[in-house]
């Protein structure tokens, strides 16, 4: 195992997911390359993935909570929030 460093801890930082509540898209801006994007329901439910290249996410979703995973491919990275949906 590796041990973590401050990079690890800081690379959710810079990354802003907007317009947060959403109606039928969102951006994520602040993260380069390939991402892989999933997003679970609040049953921890998978009810979205798809590998982007850019910050536009389309996403056809029933009003609710949800949680956002954004893993950068290349470095393994990961940053998890709350997307609502209106």
């Amino acid at each position: 195992s590796t041990p973590l460093s401050v990079d690890d801890f800081n690379f959710g930082s810079t990354i802003k997911v907007y317009p947060n509540p959403f109606e039928n898209s969102f951006n994520i801006q602040g993260i380069e390359g390939t991402l892989d994007i999933t997003v679970y329901n609040c049953f921890g439910q998978l009810v979205y993935r798809d590998k982007i290249f850019n910050g536009i996410i389309k996403i056809d979703l029933i009003p609710g909570i949800y949680f956002l995973n954004i893993k950068q491919v290349d470095s393994n990275k990961s940053f998890t929030t709350k997307l609502i949906k209106n």
